[in-house]
């Protein structure tokens, strides 16, 4: 993310793979502790821990994309950068699931 620094605060995203139904596929926002450590120790961030926590589950890893799917993808691009100028993408498929896209969209909705 970029330039959504609020009252000296900001937005991290961290993606954390591992196999579904394993101990680690268990955490939610009240135990993310050793993902926020991991994230210290890589340099992400700096403080102590995060004033809030959102943990969203996405059972499977990407998929191979379909026919057509770069045509779609770059018409999704378009409208997240439309309504979202400040999230920078690098043209990533992060955001290219949609029920990821649909709970950041809400979560953002929510800051308005």
């Amino acid at each position: 993310y970029s330039k959504q620094i609020v009252d000296g605060n900001t937005y991290v995203c961290g993606e954390v793979f591992m196999q579904k139904g394993s101990e680690r596929w268990n955490i939610d926002e009240s135990n993310s502790e050793e993902v926020w450590q991991q994230m210290r120790e890589l340099s992400i961030v700096n403080c102590e821990k995060p004033l809030d926590v959102k943990v969203i589950k996405t059972p499977c890893a990407y998929r191979l994309p379909i026919v057509g799917y770069a045509e779609k993808f770059e018409l999704f691009l378009s409208k997240l950068n439309q309504d979202y100028p400040s999230i920078v993408t690098f043209k990533q498929p992060s955001f290219s699931k949609q029920k990821i896209y649909i709970e950041v969209k809400a979560l953002v909705d929510n800051l308005k």
